[in-house]
């Protein structure tokens, strides 16, 4: 049942597309004293359409984004 609610819900967690481009295309950076965990695109590759790397979060437990240092 884990699966069916990480397929169609992304406030509680990572979905599994979440999942599969992090696991293909991210880079762990780092953690947080809350347990979330901060990922880049692997190399720091710039992304065209952010002239920048692009940067995410994974946060444990419930998505707030109030909940990041």
């Amino acid at each position: 049942m884990d699966w069916l609610v990480r397929f169609f819900t992304w406030w509680n967690g990572q979905t599994l597309n979440t999942q599969f481009h992090t696991w293909r295309n991210g880079e762990r950076v780092g953690e947080d004293e809350f347990g979330n965990i901060y990922y880049r695109t692997r190399g720091g590759a710039i992304d065209p359409a952010l002239g920048s790397e692009r940067r995410w979060v994974i946060y444990n437990g419930e998505s707030d984004g109030s909940a990041t240092p």
